[in-house]
């Protein structure tokens, strides 16, 4: 029944919205929704065009939208041999780069675009990270904790011996 709804509603799309299915030239995709309003044609030369089914020139909306992905998820961020780079490198990266070490810049993301699903996974990797860093400043955090307590206890016992 779903296969039945979503080519149902391709053939709306191609009803309502100007669609041209055989008639695009060879390296387009075998269906484009053309939705009224100013949507130029991308450049098939820079967005490699001929390797997708479908473009929607133009807005979309979704309920939802699943992308199964073929790459690593990256869970391997917290096995035990992952190299997280420390703060100090990931901020000299930062500086010299001007983006996140494993993603892309901005004039990349707009000559190419993205890929969702991979973005997905690299954003999750850095929010790992971030996973990581914070449980690391944490175990800090409480061993100075437990110093500053023990200087104070000292401190407090050897005002009262006096």
């Amino acid at each position: 029944m779903k296969l039945f709804l979503l080519y149902f509603t391709f053939f709306i799309a191609a009803m309502f919205f100007q669609t041209h299915l055989s008639a695009q030239p060879q390296n387009y995709p075998r269906l484009t929704i053309n939705i009224p309003g100013p949507n130029p044609m991308p450049d098939p030369e820079r967005t490699g065009l001929d390797t997708f089914e479908l473009l929607v020139l133009g807005e979309g909306l979704f309920e939802e939208v699943v992308v199964l992905l073929e790459a690593d998820w990256p869970d391997y961020v917290f096995e035990p041999n992952y190299d997280l780079m420390s703060l100090k490198d990931l901020e000299k990266y930062i500086q010299m780069e001007g983006h996140l070490p494993n993603l892309p810049d901005a004039a990349e993301i707009k000559e190419k675009g993205i890929k969702q699903g991979e973005m997905d996974a690299k954003l999750l990797e850095k929010i790992e990270e971030l996973t990581l860093y914070t449980i690391n400043l944490n175990k800090r955090i409480e061993q100075q904790q437990k110093i500053i307590d023990q200087l104070l206890d000292t401190s407090t016992d050897s005002s009262v011996a006096e």
